[in-house]
């Protein structure tokens, strides 16, 4: 339960951190999304898309990344110490499949989205 509350908070302050680096748009004449409300091009979609989404997604991948290198340290670790035991040995080689699955998956999923999307995830 503890490490769920963890990566939670790990993922609001991703949230914070996107929100506070992206440099919102101006908000000019009073509306809710920034932009002219007569034409109806609004920026705000555009700051999303170009802005919040990249770096969102960059953070969260960063955070993934991390927990898949902690568990497959961990996974190491109880495969490692299982000292023969058949049933120690084989929770860890299922905590370093399903580990590098899911970090495989995340990998493939991240850059199907930059593929098809081709949103900009440099920024």
């Amino acid at each position: 339960m503890k490490f769920k509350k963890i990566l939670f908070s790990l993922f609001l302050f991703s949230v914070q951190f996107c929100a506070w680096a992206a440099k919102p748009p101006v908000i000019s004449d009073g509306g809710i999304l920034p932009g002219d409300a007569n034409t109806g091009e609004q920026e705000g979609f555009w700051y999303v898309v170009k802005y919040l989404a990249p770096g969102l997604v960059n953070n969260l991948m960063l955070i993934i990344l991390s927990v898949s290198v902690l568990m497959i340290m961990v996974g190491g670790g109880i495969y490692i110490f299982s000292s023969g035991d058949s049933e120690m040995t084989k929770k860890g080689k299922e905590t370093l499949l399903w580990t590098i699955v899911g970090t495989v998956l995340a990998i493939m999923s991240y850059g199907i989205i930059k593929l098809l999307v081709g949103i900009d995830f440099t920024k």
